[in-house]
């Protein structure tokens, strides 16, 4: 799990705008605390200024959620701020708390992560279990995680980031990892996928990431150790998209922690880059289970045969459909 100072950094609205020129446009809006309550416990009635009856969330004990007129307010700017951000950003965006983007709640959307309005934005956030998770446990994690915690609570500054929406090529993402200031290992972020062109690609692809690193990252994070996910465009322009910590609950992609500690501490060892080399070589895709909701993947206890068949065969035409994609 990562230290406080760890997540911190990797907070958006803290390592955004140290590199924003090298990363991809994104707008950064400060949250209220009220609608970070109403995000995390809350339900919400749209539009907030002017609620109507066959667009209410009725809570868990069936009664409309009512704001004050000062909350009511303030929600209606924030989606004022967001209406005019989309529009600055060329009419869509890709939403994110802090820490996370509402991936796994892609099946709520017909448009997955992209979104042009407000309502879309608010609908990806409050489905996520990922947002989720940083409104309630990353945080305290963290201090759990931290030797010597600081002794007044600590307090989030919440921000919402929307990023514009560009087409991203899977292919062009890669994660990178970072142990005490060295460039350890590089592979792709898609392992669910054969890119034949990637093994020839390797050798440019890696030295792009290497330039980067040392040209943009290297003595300009105040970590030791961490992990960077970029794209590399056609051009071999390297776009900074996120930053993680070095260890879970940060994905290790193609390697294993144990793996990369040891090229960590291993100070001969030279930079490891990795691409999936064949189709028998791919890795399970974990957008796949994003698609579906958990009650998709807790049938087993709870339907016939039949529907769990039914189930299945749902799953394998979506897992097909991928593929083809």
């Amino acid at each position: 799990m990562p230290t406080l100072e760890e997540l911190q950094w990797c907070c958006l609205g803290t390592w955004y705008p140290k590199f924003r020129r090298d990363s991809i446009k994104t707008r950064l809006i400060p949250l209220p605390a009220a609608f970070v309550q109403l995000l995390a416990n809350g339900t919400f009635v749209q539009p907030f200024t002017e609620p109507e009856e066959d667009v209410e969330w009725e809570d868990e004990d069936g009664d409309a959620p009512h704001y004050s007129p000062e909350d009511a307010s303030c929600f209606a700017q924030l989606e004022r701020q967001i209406d005019e951000a989309i529009e600055e950003l060329g009419g869509e965006v890709v939403p994110k708390l802090n820490w996370s983007t509402p991936k796994d709640a892609v099946w709520m959307s017909p448009s997955g992560l992209k979104c042009s309005t407000p309502a879309e934005v608010f609908l990806l956030l409050k489905s996520s279990d990922r947002v989720g998770h940083d409104l309630h446990e990353a945080l305290s994690e963290a201090m759990d995680n931290t030797p010597c915690p600081p002794t007044e609570q600590t307090q989030v500054e919440w921000v919402l980031g929307l990023r514009k929406w560009s087409n991203l090529v899977p292919s062009s993402e890669f994660r990178c990892f970072v142990h005490t200031q060295r460039l350890i290992a590089v592979c792709q972020r898609d392992s669910a996928q054969y890119y034949p062109f990637l093994l020839e690609d390797s050798p440019d692809l890696q030295t792009a990431l290497h330039t980067f690193y040392h040209e943009k990252l290297h003595g300009q994070v105040p970590l030791g150790s961490y992990v960077f996910d970029a794209y590399v465009s056609k051009e071999r322009k390297v776009y900074l998209l996120d930053f993680g910590p070095f260890g879970a609950p940060t994905s290790p992609a193609m390697f294993a922690w144990e793996e990369l500690a040891a090229m960590g501490v291993n100070h001969s060892h030279e930079t490891c880059m990795r691409v999936v080399e064949s189709q028998g070589a791919i890795g399970l895709s974990t957008d796949m289970l994003n698609r579906l909701p958990l009650d998709f993947y807790t049938l087993s206890q709870q339907c016939s045969q039949e529907d769990k068949d039914e189930v299945s065969a749902l799953i394998g035409q979506m897992r097909a459909t991928q593929a083809e994609e």
